[in-house]
């Protein structure tokens, strides 16, 4: 059975191993600071346990936060590096669907919108996405 921690696990590992995100920072899990560089968290969210009765066999939401810095007077450049960076990020994350790392299983990813962090946290801008991650075993 696959659990959320084989799921954030597994596209953790791939984030890491890929080049897409090279020179990015992943980390798993949020931390009270705001990162000073590129970076990419993965956070938990809720997630579904399969049940007998499922036609999916499990779902997880998992938050993707992307993390840029710019020069404090430019505000343009932080907001073109944060734009390339979500670029990169879905880039990744279809390679890791289309590997797919659970041969037992067929598994989709449905990303949601990335919203602003608000521009509270300059010379560093972020943005958040809420992504819902299903499985369900192979037909035979």
């Amino acid at each position: 059975m696959i659990t959320w921690w084989d799921i954030i696990n597994a596209l953790y590992t791939a984030l890491l191993a890929g080049t897409t995100l090279d020179g990015v920072k992943v980390q798993l899990g949020a931390s009270a600071e705001v990162p000073a560089a590129a970076t990419v968290l993965l956070v938990r969210g809720g997630s579904t346990p399969p049940t007998k009765h499922d036609t999916v066999a499990g779902e997880q939401i998992l938050f993707v936060e992307c993390w840029e810095h710019g020069p404090a007077d430019d505000n343009t450049v932080a907001y073109r590096r944060l734009a390339l960076l979500e670029e990169k990020f879905r880039a990744a994350l279809n390679a890791w669907v289309d590997s797919n790392p659970f041969p037992e299983a067929q598994i989709s990813a449905v990303p949601g919108e990335f919203q602003p962090d608000g521009d509270i946290f300059r010379p560093s801008v972020g943005s958040r996405m809420e992504l819902n991650i299903k499985w369900r075993p192979r037909p035979l």
